[in-house]
């Protein structure tokens, strides 16, 4: 009776013997060979057979590349756990982890914490934190003494006016067409307060454009001046200047005009200003000053190009197939009435809130603009 018993127990441990050491077997043979480092892979390979209820003791070879591909292992992860510069826990482990996120997972994520993608632009950190806090407040010393509604700012935008698009929604690759290069130059000068919107000032290359039939800019209401390549220059906001304090005189104002610090905006020397104090904001601080930078141009070009995509797509059945880039083709009256009509849509709420995130304002006006902060720029 004992010897069948001896001879059933052998049976079952010889079904319960393995052939081969697992992956976790090997891992807990080099933790033993790291504990008794000095043991001979012999005396190893009898631990492992025991220990591990082998059928054979394991080869000798078997033994080492077992405890050299776990030793090159732990380095990988070791190094790797240095590289991101934090502890790993389970080393072993976190090595065979790679985490995937579905592109769904994601969106919802970013939606979720408010982060977005966003191009960088301008250069506004390239000035140190140091001089646009100087720059703050010598311009807060200056606008102290004014209402927000006599505060003025003047800034200038190119306008391409017959630029197609650069983007579209199709199912195939879709070819690009020769960008046009016409363009005009608009002034755009608003009050801190958003109530008063000065009409654009455009600046082309022609004195007398085809398309206003011999009539002067004025003739046709916009305030049009040309310069050879159609920029700004002294001359012509000297011109603009002196308009503008007529202006403010006819109607018994005196206000302040911040401008950018730009050879343009020099005006000529003997032009006298009753009614119109010109300042120029502190040189390498418009990125974080200038209040049309802000956002309000920004707002401007958004309506402007509304306008242009409409007018478009009311060109699309009346041009010949295979001719679409004349759909964007306009005269540069049509362009100056567009920009027009956007200037005079931009909402007062949106120029307050763009002052008021410059900081250049007293602390009323500042108030002011927080209120309009969780309002979207229109």
């Amino acid at each position: 009776m004992f010897s069948q018993n001896l001879i059933l127990t052998h049976c079952i441990n010889l079904g319960e013997m393995k052939l081969r050491m697992s992956l976790e077997d090997k891992h807990e043979l080099y933790q033993e060979h790291l504990r008794r480092p000095h043991t001979h892979y012999s005396e190893l390979a009898n631990w492992a057979k025991i220990t591990f209820n082998l059928s054979t003791t394991p080869a000798k070879s078997t033994i080492c590349n077992a405890i050299k591909r776990n030793h090159t292992k732990s380095q990988r992860v070791d190094a790797k756990a240095r590289t991101m510069d934090r502890n790993v826990a389970l080393a072993q482990v976190e090595a065979k982890i790679r985490i995937k996120f579905a592109k769904g997972w994601l969106y919802k994520f970013q939606r979720k914490h408010g982060f977005r993608s966003m191009i960088q632009h301008g250069e506004a950190a390239s000035v140190p934190p140091e001089q646009v806090q100087e720059g703050r407040k010598k311009v807060l010393h200056e606008t102290s003494g004014y209402n927000s509604s006599d505060i003025y700012n003047m800034d200038e935008t190119a306008f391409f006016f017959c630029l197609s698009p650069h983007r579209s929604i199709t199912r195939n690759r879709l070819p690009g067409t020769k960008k046009s290069k016409k363009r005009i130059t608009v002034a755009l000068t608003t009050n801190a307060d958003g109530s008063d919107l000065v009409d654009p000032l455009f600046v082309g290359s022609a004195k007398q454009p085809r398309c206003f039939g011999g009539l002067s800019g004025r003739d046709l209401g916009f305030e049009y001046q040309a310069s050879k390549k159609a920029w700004m220059n002294g001359q012509i906001f000297s011109t603009y200047l002196s308009d503008l304090n007529e202006r403010m005189a006819t109607a018994n104002r005196k206000v302040l005009l911040l401008v950018d610090n730009a050879p343009s905006y020099k005006a000529d020397d003997d032009l006298h200003l009753s009614n119109v104090e010109l300042k120029m904001l502190p040189k390498n601080t418009t990125a974080h000053l200038h209040p049309q930078d802000a956002g309000i141009i920004a707002s401007f070009k958004a309506k402007v190009k509304q306008l242009q995509l409409q007018h478009a797509l009311e060109q699309i059945n009346s041009v010949m197939t295979g001719r679409q880039d004349k759909f964007y083709e306009v005269s540069m009256l049509e362009a100056m009435e567009w920009a027009r009509d956007a200037w005079r849509s931009v909402a007062q709420t949106t120029v307050a809130n763009c002052w008021a995130r410059t900081r250049i304002l007293d602390c009323d006006l500042a108030a002011f603009g927080q209120r309009m902060g969780d309002l979207h720029i229109e």
